[in-house]
């Protein structure tokens, strides 16, 4: 994607079908969360200061969790009263596409990203970019995730 006066940092992955990245500052992290695709993941430090790190499922990989979440049978009508309609994520749908190495890597690239994290045992948390949100009167770098 294409965002202008971004320096967007790119690290490589221990899978190279994922593509990892994240702002230099938090200042084009403002620009990156404006600027997601649904198919990100973001991580960050629990409770600490740390870098915003996002890590892009490929293509495949995010329409097999497409195929969880809209169901076969689909959309609940008055025909079909059985239909869940849309399923919300879990963390284990997305464990069961994602290898255990690549969240290792992005824990430790996001704690090595953090002043006060990197020298302390921590907590990484993490969610789809659809989650994140950034209210008008908070500070700049700062989200709320849902």
């Amino acid at each position: 994607f294409l965002l202008a006066s971004v320096m967007v940092l790119f690290f490589e992955c221990c899978d190279p079908r994922f593509t990892v990245y994240m702002g230099k500052d938090k200042f084009e992290n403002e620009k990156l969360i404006a600027n997601g695709f649904p198919e990100d993941l973001w991580f960050h430090v629990d409770d600490l200061s740390s870098a915003h790190v996002y890590l892009r499922l490929p293509l495949d990989l995010w329409q097999q969790l497409q195929v969880k979440m809209y169901p076969p049978e689909g959309f609940p009508t008055k025909q079909n009263k059985e239909s869940g309609g849309i399923k919300i994520l879990t963390r284990d749908d997305y464990e069961s596409v994602i290898p255990q190495q690549v969240f290792d890597d992005m824990a430790q690239l996001v704690k090595g990203n953090s002043i006060e994290g990197c020298k302390v045992q921590v907590d990484v948390c993490w969610t789809p970019f659809a989650n994140l949100r950034k209210g008008p009167d908070m500070p700049t770098g700062t989200k709320m995730a849902t």
